[in-house]
């Protein structure tokens, strides 16, 4: 079964006696050879009369028509085909040097000379075939870094999108510590955060004290930090008052240490979390 394809972009050559061919768009050819170098052997008809003789010549691949179905493995299969075709020219090539030993030059038809350089042919076809392949797998490497980089940075344009999005700072995140400044007790009590709820951008704290206790802020209220009830620090008083204030000057203490490894941490490109479990 002769395959035929569409010519779906025209294509001219200025060449004398080049064996491409020239095709117009819309123009329909039969293919004899879809090669792995990217160029088609077709064969051109001028006339629905089969008397009127054919033109051969090499269409760019590119130009022609294929069923949707093969452009996933098409260029493996082309791949494949030029191995299996050199494969057998090889053999063929064996058999004739078997033959020119046994019976001679005279009886085979052929020369030690010609029989080399059909060998030396197959192994210039071979090189062709792992050159194109390493072009495939070049182009490939390229296609891949580039959709890495393009997820990449819709990664980075999702998390800035959802960051404006939550209007949130950036320690407010499940797990950390903080502080929650109590308007009746008039003291910053330390509190865990334990979960950050997008859908009803509500964010929930338990108490270190007592983690029965729970309090809820709302994502507005981070929009403007010196009202908002839940602070990452506990601001700096000028005076402190003896005896009952010695927990809260200790808990300054390792909030500073904590906040000091925090930063070398980061400095050294490890993971925040360590800072929080010292």
């Amino acid at each position: 079964v002769t395959e035929v394809a569409q010519v779906v972009e025209e294509y001219s050559t200025s060449e004398q006696g080049t064996e491409e061919l020239a095709a117009r768009k819309g123009e329909q050819v039969e293919v004899a050879l879809r090669h792995y170098s990217g160029w088609s052997l077709c064969r051109q008809r001028k006339s629905s009369d089969p008397e009127v003789p054919t033109v051969d010549g090499w269409l760019p691949d590119s130009c022609l028509s294929d069923h949707p179905r093969n452009a996933a493995t098409k260029r493996h299969r082309l791949v494949l085909n030029g191995l299996q075709t050199l494969a057998d020219d090889a053999a063929a090539v064996e058999a004739a040097f078997y033959q020119f030993r046994l019976q001679g030059p005279e009886a085979t038809g052929t020369t030690l000379h010609a029989l080399y350089d059909q060998v030396l042919a197959l192994v210039e076809e071979y090189r062709n075939i792992c050159a194109v392949m390493q072009a495939y797998a070049e182009a490939d490497e390229a296609a891949w870094q580039e959709q890495q980089a393009k997820a990449a940075e819709e990664a980075e344009r999702q998390r800035e999108a959802d960051e404006a999005w939550l209007g949130l700072p950036g320690w407010v995140v499940e797990g950390k510590k903080a502080y929650w400044v109590s308007k009746v007790q008039k003291k910053w009590l330390r509190v865990h955060i334990k979960q950050v709820c997008r859908r009803r951008r509500k964010v929930l704290v338990t108490f270190e004290s007592d983690p029965k206790a729970r309090k809820v802020v709302s994502f507005e209220a981070f929009e403007e930090m010196s009202t908002c009830p839940l602070q990452r620090k506990k601001s700096r008083r000028k005076k402190r008052k003896d005896g009952d204030n010695a927990q809260e000057v200790l808990d300054d203490a390792n909030d500073d240490l904590e906040d000091e490894l925090r930063a070398m941490v980061t400095d050294l490109g490890g993971d925040t979390n360590m800072a929080d479990e010292q």
